[in-house]
């Protein structure tokens, strides 16, 4: 007898956060509103914060062998400590209530916090599986040693930045009640805080919000995880104290931590020692790093937490469990540490000076643009940079002994702690066909600091353009990872809108083709895509390759953007910028939103249209007269390849070491300079001619 199958009906999803007004503070709300993402933020938090547990917070609660709990002292001073009982010493008898059947450690400041009608941050968390919900309540009642718990705010939490170690119960969970030894501190850490805090890789922050005992849910106390690579917490000593400083990576927009931070700085943090059974608790004031060259400098960092420390304890076998070794998370590798934080600060302040830099790794992007990656080889960090920044290198032993000098684009998003430039292949091109044909992994070259001014505006709220032809795609690549995280989302959850057109010859020359659509097909809601081939291929498929054939327009761009206010990124050779900002200013979008960056080859040296192709150029006080062409680039390389000793520093136009006086002609800029020289003077490492003699003082 045949059988059937009912059919599988979607599941009814569960309620949000009941009525109209929304299950976060005016805290969270302008952090939120700070970071670009309220709208988004605003509708996540009324679908996924409840004022009840789900079944499966309920089911997972029941099986932890410990709880991370928030609470307040008499002066209402935030605390973090660990709860621990075999599984089953949570229950849930119902979805709005959580019971807790377990002793604070001897000397814990909860054991005194644990009264009918205290505020309590809830956090469970399994780190072998990396699952963590969050309940944040009041006591409702206390009998026969249970502490039964009303929900306030009920939510779950990504497994993101947790290190996966099992416990195992080394002894009875009653056992903590015991007396034992503890260490009360002031506002200095012991050496045994000290150490421990060092090699950290997790630990817990409470907070709490004004009010936090008036009953009201959205105002109670929060306990949160942190998690980082070892050395992720920095200790330092300011005005008689400790500080620790750590970064606040990737969430999830929520801001309940920094939130209360904003409204209430008083905070308490938990080191819990994976390997003693210690903890470390320590209660003092938090703020908030927004930006600057730390945050900058720190490896996935979006803001940093500095705390300052008033009081510590540390109690001694305070939890029964010993962990295994951890397995790091999978979200670290794109994280520093304070040692390379430093090296990059480092990196920074040493100047525009050349160092060495290993080759890591290189790929092919298309049949002409090759990426190369490159570590530091002296030992020390990069330097930080913008998206859409360039790198100038040395090449050694491309022109006969002397070092050839170019600047690349950055085509990956900051963040790491390598860099990757882009090269295309150009005929006849000293530095590129070196690069292409005799660099190989292990080899080395000479980089200076990240350098230029087309950057992407990473305090803007706009939906972005990004509009490139040829090899001017590097920088939009280095731009789109950032706003979109790459394919697997590795850093950060797009919350712009981003268009992203690009015009080449044909496939074979169209650089990141599987990347971008990798971002496409990851982020549908945030990137659209178009690409135009100019002379396509026998082989190159419209509607898979590209989306269309022939030059990009005002009728292209018309077809294919919606109207809105965008952020325009224009980079590709100068006579297409030159039709790409007309086109832009007919349909309406305004010269202040539209930054450039002009690529070049050697038959087209990115000098405006209608410069000349040659000059004479006279070099006052070495007395010499050379010829320029656009094949000598640069008046600043001209000058070295006649053995004049020029100034420079940078070679970028950023540091203004090659400023020179032009006593007679003038010049232009292959591309936009960050240094103003002063009147008569110009950046001839950017500078070509624009009239058919020049004079330098040099």
């Amino acid at each position: 007898m045949p059988t059937t199958t009912a059919p599988l009906l979607p599941a009814t999803p569960l309620p949000g956060w009941p009525g109209p007004d929304a299950p976060t503070h005016e805290g969270e709300a302008a952090l939120q509103e700070r970071a670009g993402v309220r709208s988004r933020a605003d509708a996540n938090t009324r679908r996924a914060i409840r004022d009840f547990m789900p079944d499966q917070h309920r089911a997972f609660f029941a099986g932890l062998p410990f709880l991370i709990v928030g609470s307040l002292d008499a002066d209402d001073r935030p605390w973090a400590s660990i709860l621990v009982g075999r599984p089953g010493f949570l229950t849930s008898p119902d979805p709005r209530s959580l019971t807790i059947a377990a002793t604070p450690a001897h000397g814990d400041p909860l054991a005194a916090a644990l009264t009918v009608g205290a505020p309590l941050g809830l956090l469970g968390i399994q780190p072998e599986t990396r699952r963590r919900n969050r309940m944040n309540g009041t006591i409702a009642d206390i009998a026969d040693g249970r502490v039964n718990v009303r929900v306030g705010q009920s939510f779950g939490n990504c497994p993101q930045y947790i290190q996966a170690r099992a416990p195992e119960f080394v002894a009875e969970p009653a056992s903590v009640a015991d007396p034992r030894a503890h260490h009360r501190g002031g506002s200095i850490l012991s050496d045994w805080a000290h150490q421990r805090v060092e090699r950290a890789d997790t630990f817990f922050i409470a907070t709490a919000a004004p009010g936090a005992r008036s009953g009201d849910p959205v105002r109670g106390v929060d306990v949160s995880h942190r998690g980082g690579r070892p050395g992720f917490v920095r200790i330092s000593e300011e005005d008689g104290a400790t500080t620790l400083t750590a970064p606040d990576f990737l969430g999830n927009f929520y801001f309940n931590t920094l939130g209360n931070i904003a409204l209430n700085p008083v905070t308490g943090l938990l080191f819990v020692d994976f390997d003693s059974g210690d903890v470390l608790m320590l209660s003092g004031t938090a703020e908030v790093i927004w930006d600057g060259p730390e945050v900058a400098s720190f490896a996935g960092a979006e803001r940093l937490m500095k705390f300052t420390l008033r009081q510590s304890l540390r109690i001694e076998g305070a939890v029964p469990l010993r962990w295994t070794e951890p397995e790091p998370a999978s979200q670290l590798a794109a994280t520093g540490n304070w040692t390379e934080a430093e090296q990059s600060l480092s990196a920074t302040r040493s100047g525009p000076r050349h160092r060495p830099f290993r080759v890591t790794r290189i790929e092919d992007e298309s049949g002409t643009a090759r990426s190369f990656h490159l570590e530091p080889a002296d030992g020390g960090g990069i330097a930080p940079y913008g998206p859409g920044q360039h790198l100038p290198i040395a090449v050694d032993g491309a022109n006969a002994g002397r070092p050839v000098h170019r600047t690349y684009t950055l085509s990956d998003a900051p963040g790491g702690r390598s860099y990757r430039i882009t090269v295309k292949r150009e005929a006849g091109g000293l530095a590129s066909n070196w690069l292409h044909d005799r660099l190989r992994p292990g080899d080395t070259v000479r980089a200076s600091q990240p350098a230029g001014r087309f950057i992407l505006d990473t305090d803007s709220r706009r939906p972005v353009l990004l509009l490139s032809a040829g090899i001017g795609v590097t920088p939009m690549i280095a731009m789109a990872n950032h706003l979109l995280g790459g394919p697997e989302g590795r850093r950060r959850a797009p919350h712009r809108r981003v268009w992203f057109i690009h015009a080449a010859r044909h496939g074979g020359e169209h650089a990141f083709r599987s990347h971008i659509a990798g971002l496409a097909a990851a982020h549908p809601d945030h990137l659209s895509i178009h690409v135009r081939y100019t002379a396509p291929r026998a082989q190159d498929r419209i509607g898979l390759d590209h989306h269309g054939t022939g030059r990009l327009d005002r009728e292209a761009l018309r077809s294919v953007l919606p109207l809105d206010d965008y952020d325009v990124y224009l980079c590709g050779p100068s006579g297409f910028m030159a039709d790409m900002i007309e086109a832009l200013s007919s349909l309406g979008v305004r010269a202040e939103r539209i930054r450039t960056e002009a690529f070049g080859t050697r038959t087209d040296p990115a000098v405006e249209s209608g410069s000349i192709q040659k000059a004479t150029v006279t070099f006052r006080r070495s007395g010499i007269t050379a010829n320029w062409t656009p094949e000598a680039r640069s008046l600043l390389e001209l000058a070295e390849a006649h053995g004049i000793d020029a100034p420079y520093g940078c070679r970028a136009g950023s540091c203004g070491a090659c400023a020179t006086q032009v006593p007679a002609g003038a010049v232009r800029y292959q591309r936009t300079t960050d240094a103003s020289p002063a009147p008569g003077h110009a950046l001839i490492c950017q500078a070509v001619p624009s009239s058919a003699h020049v004079e330098l003082d040099l």
